[in-house]
């Protein structure tokens, strides 16, 4: 029988997590995609704000060949992320574990792509063109988006490989309890 999720406070957050990282991914990080004309002007002003504050060299050259890299993370979002957001979401709602190895993948790439984006903001040529407001301003952005998903990483690893172990336990006992139903048998005949 699923538990509630309002029994499993950290589900409860992972849940509210992903959700605003969807909505994040989609109207924040996917205006790089998508034509100027059908973005919201209240979502470009959103947008804007941000790089203005930020001076994010990353999302405000998301498209620029020098960070091609950077370009792989933005469609890796948009073609993995987002699909995870709403699958894992949905697994923790129903308190489903067929659904962990799907937050693992989530959480090791978001894990690892923002790091990198804090590294080239923190000790790349473009650290020289930051004030220390706005890498402040980048760090209190990204980190959430790094340490948030490590934490969910490590978690779902220790559910997933807790439930394995579980499994590998059961089969073994219940191999021994042939064997020794087998045995008995042997005995009586």
């Amino acid at each position: 029988m699923p538990r509630s999720l309002t029994s499993r406070p950290a589900d409860l957050a992972y849940v509210v997590f992903l959700v605003l990282h969807l909505f994040a991914s989609l109207l924040i990080d996917g205006q790089a995609f998508y034509p100027a004309s059908l973005v919201p002007q209240a979502l470009k002003s959103v947008r804007s704000d941000y790089l203005r504050d930020s001076r994010d060299p990353l999302l405000g050259n998301a498209l620029h060949p020098r960070y091609a890299w950077f370009t792989l993370c933005l469609v890796a979002e948009m073609v993995v992320q987002v699909p995870a957001f709403i699958a894992g979401a949905y697994g923790l709602i129903r308190d489903d574990a067929r659904f962990y190895p799907i937050i693992i993948a989530y959480a090791s790439w978001a894990t690892l792509s923002t790091a990198e984006c804090m590294v080239t903001v923190l000790f790349g040529d473009e650290r020289k063109q930051l004030s220390h407001d706005n890498l402040r301003f980048l760090l209190s952005s990204y980190g959430p988006f790094t340490i948030i998903p490590a934490i969910m990483l490590v978690d779902f690893i220790i559910r997933t490989s807790s439930i394995l172990g579980s499994t590998q336990v059961a089969e073994k006992n219940k191999m021994v309890l042939k064997q020794k139903l087998g045995e008995s048998r042997k005995l009586s005949n």
